[in-house]
């Protein structure tokens, strides 16, 4: 008789389930904040809101957000991944702290479109990487999407800075972490076909996604 219970779906398939079903409500998320123009400038008087919009601001940008999941889909199944994730999160805490200390980085906004074609482009050639370009490349991201997502913070006091900083962090680590796993258990599994398409159709996808962003700023 044809069991379930010795296959490989109960060992993978859950968890890449979690992981899939928390990003997608967050694609969900950024697409409707996105579109709907929700303005990145939010009123912050404790520190309970600091730590609350950290946590929702790295995804109410859908080109930040990309950028995002993208470094955690390259970070999986290469060598220093860990460094890759923790540069990318030290960078946007750089980024913040430039943008409080109002040292301006001009062209913010089309850089981070343009590291996230870089990055959708890597993820398209998948035996085209190199880690040390994918450090730098989440690095120049990190720098300036931490900048960028810092403008609610001038003028608040320090304790809902940290919090909101805290949030900031959390999110960036989940969800690299998370799109991290999900490519980590499916070559686990050995599903290379799956991968080798997956990761080509959110390359193409987060490549468009950066255009569109880049075309907007740039018109």
């Amino acid at each position: 008789m044809f069991s379930l219970s010795k296959s490989k779906f109960p060992t993978v398939w859950p968890i890449n389930y979690r992981h899939l079903g928390a990003i997608a409500a967050l694609i969900l998320i950024s697409l409707l904040s996105s579109f709907s123009g929700v303005s990145s400038v939010h009123s912050i008087s404790n520190s309970w809101d600091g730590f609350l919009w950290g946590l929702a601001d790295p995804v109410l940008r859908l080109d930040s957000f990309v950028s995002i999941l993208a470094m955690g889909l390259l970070s999986g199944n290469m060598v220093h991944s860990s460094l890759m994730t923790v540069s990318f999160i030290f960078a946007a805490m750089v980024g913040i702290i430039l943008h409080l200390l109002q040292i301006n980085l001009f062209g913010a906004e089309i850089a981070i479109a343009v590291a996230t074609i870089a990055l959708g482009g890597i993820l398209v050639m998948p035996n085209q990487r190199n880690w040390v370009i994918v450090v730098v490349l989440g690095a120049i991201a990190g720098t300036f999407l931490g900048y960028v997502e810092t403008q609610s913070l001038l003028g608040v006091g320090l304790l809902p800075t940290l919090t909101y900083i805290l949030g900031t962090i959390l999110t960036l680590y989940a969800v690299a972490t998370s799109a991290k796993q999900i490519v980590n258990s499916i070559n686990k599994e050995k599903i290379q076909n799956a991968l080798f398409w997956t990761t080509r159709f959110v390359g193409f996808a987060v490549c468009g996604i950066g255009m569109v962003f880049l075309s907007s700023l740039i018109a």
